[in-house]
């Protein structure tokens, strides 16, 4: 209707198409030439350099890893089998108790410890027949998990009150929340929802396992052994003077960090200044926004309407 009466019918002539487009080439040649020169430079001046070090770094974290993780592993196994040697007890028989104190949240070494002063209570009464005491029934046993296991167990029978005399008696203090919870535990209701294998199953395992980690700290003790000698004719007292010129420096400059402590906080107290009034600025924006988007939702929503409708598209030649 409107591009009858107005005769409005935007159009643009070939010549100037062609214009439009040969400088937005041009523009595009000039932004792509800048790119290529930046790109290449970072590459001659050591983008190579970083770019082998992050491939590198990809490659030795992962590795770092596994190194950790078997370390970890051996550790973990062969304080496994050196603490049930302790204890005159198999590794898997520890093991499985140690899993089951995970579960309840006690570590390792809090039920070892427990463990341990169980152990001296038990040997205090095989020494002295006639203490009274709450471990007698265990005096003659040498497997001290098992015994250990079979105590806690026994505890679980008896009422809150005697609980804590007995835990005073045997380990000296009364429990904390983790240690207590794991002493009432039902081992029974425990092990199945763990799925505990019998304690023979984990023998093999731990057993190698505590193995190569001995081999691997002998290995680690030889090397250590040799190298001592490598090293003392390698490091000499330029290296010590060059290193202690290094500490100088950096002594140097946090003198200078303190002596200029004053100045510091001032640049960051006015920095803190300045955020925290932009922040200010920027709730106070937050603010404006919520108060206009009704308004620029119902402006949004007229603009559209106005769009689809038959004269707009008459204006730029879309209707008819």
């Amino acid at each position: 209707m409107f591009k009858e009466i107005l005769q409005i019918v935007p159009r643009i002539d070939s010549s100037g198409l062609s214009k439009m487009e040969s400088t937005l080439g041009s523009r595009f040649k000039k932004i792509a030439k800048g790119f290529g020169k930046g790109l290449l430079g970072a590459v001659a001046g050591g983008g190579w350099l970083g770019i082998a070090t992050t491939v590198i770094d990809k490659l030795l974290n992962p590795l770092k890893e596994v190194q950790d993780s078997i370390d970890k592993t051996l550790s973990g196994a062969d304080d496994v089998v050196t603490n049930a040697e302790q204890f005159n007890s198999t590794p898997g028989e520890l093991f499985k108790l140690q899993k089951m104190a995970q579960a309840k949240g006690l570590d390792a070494e809090s039920l070892n410890n427990l463990i341990m002063k169980f152990q001296g209570a038990v040997a205090e009464a095989a020494q002295d027949p006639n203490k009274q005491t709450s471990v007698r029934a265990f005096a003659n046993d040498t497997n001290m998990v098992q015994s250990f296991f079979e105590f806690i167990k026994s505890m679980n029978t008896m009422d809150r009150n005697k609980q804590v005399t007995v835990q005073q008696e045997v380990f000296g203090e009364k429990q904390t929340l983790k240690m207590a919870e794991f002493m009432r535990a039902d081992f029974a209701a425990l092990s199945q929802q763990l799925g505990v294998k019998n304690a023979t199953s984990y023998n093999p395992g731990l057993e190698k396992l505590g193995a190569l980690n001995d081999l691997s700290a002998a290995l680690k003790a030889k090397r250590e052994l040799g190298d001592m000698n490598t090293k003392s004719g390698i490091i000499n007292s330029g290296m010590i003077t060059a290193r202690d010129a290094a500490d100088k420096l950096e002594l140097k400059k946090e003198n200078e960090r303190i002596a200029n402590y004053k100045n510091l906080q001032s640049i960051t107290d006015t920095s803190n200044k300045i955020l925290g009034l932009l922040e200010q600025a920027l709730f106070k924006f937050g603010e404006l926004i919520n108060f206009l988007i009704p308004s620029v939702n119902k402006l949004i929503g007229q603009i559209e309407k106005i769009s689809k409708s038959g004269w707009v598209r008459g204006i730029f030649g879309g209707g008819k």
